[in-house]
């Protein structure tokens, strides 16, 4: 781990996991709502819609527990640079998420 990344150890492991759990699933329902809609032809709101709004509340909580917002800086007293540090690490992390996790949406954006 980088030496500016210090504030996160081992006891972060499972914000880091959900940020980066919740960060790919963002990306995954956003890329569904671009292709398909955020609405079925009756109106309602596609399933993928109903999943990035819990994923993103998800990402958020794990972002201010890990010092990633202003506020949460400031509340737990970390520089701008070890903020940016942490945020590469969740950046490299979500880029080796889990390939399974693609598979459990399916092609209209619902849970399989």
């Amino acid at each position: 781990m980088r030496k500016d990344t210090t504030h996160i150890g081992p006891a972060d492991a499972a914000s880091v996991t959900m940020l980066a759990v919740a960060w790919h699933a963002v990306q995954l329902c956003l890329r569904d709502i671009a292709q398909h809609g955020a609405f079925t032809q009756s109106g309602q709101a596609r399933q993928s819609v109903h999943i990035l709004e819990r994923f993103v509340a998800l990402g958020l909580k794990a972002a201010d527990a890990l010092g990633l917002s202003p506020q949460a800086r400031a509340r737990l007293g970390l520089t701008t640079a070890r903020a940016t540090a942490a945020e590469e690490l969740l950046l490299r992390l979500a880029d080796t998420a889990p390939a399974n996790l693609t598979a459990s949406f399916g092609k209209d954006g619902d849970q399989a």
